[in-house]
């Protein structure tokens, strides 16, 4: 909820205007970060339908991470849209 002091409900207006407070801020995430949220799922094809749908193939992630196996491919893919996007 919008208080206009803490939380705005422009945040994007009030960047291009130069209304934010310039702090630093620490941007990052662990390599790992998504192999407790892995543990127990082995079903690429499933966990790849639950999250994007039909919009991406178990073949086309594959092809992204050469080498792995599915399990440490679901790890990366719960990494990278849980924690890196």
């Amino acid at each position: 909820m919008s208080d206009s002091i803490t939380v705005f409900a422009n945040p994007y207006q009030r960047i291009l205007l130069n209304q934010t407070a310039r702090v630093p801020i620490i941007i990052g995430s662990n390599q790992d970060d998504g192999t407790l949220f892995q543990v127990g799922q082995t079903d690429l094809g499933g966990v790849l339908n639950s999250t994007f749908g039909s919009l991406v193939s178990v073949g086309q992630v594959r092809a992204l991470y050469p080498g792995q196996t599915d399990t440490e491919i679901i790890s990366n893919v719960i990494r990278e849209t849980l924690f890196l996007w």
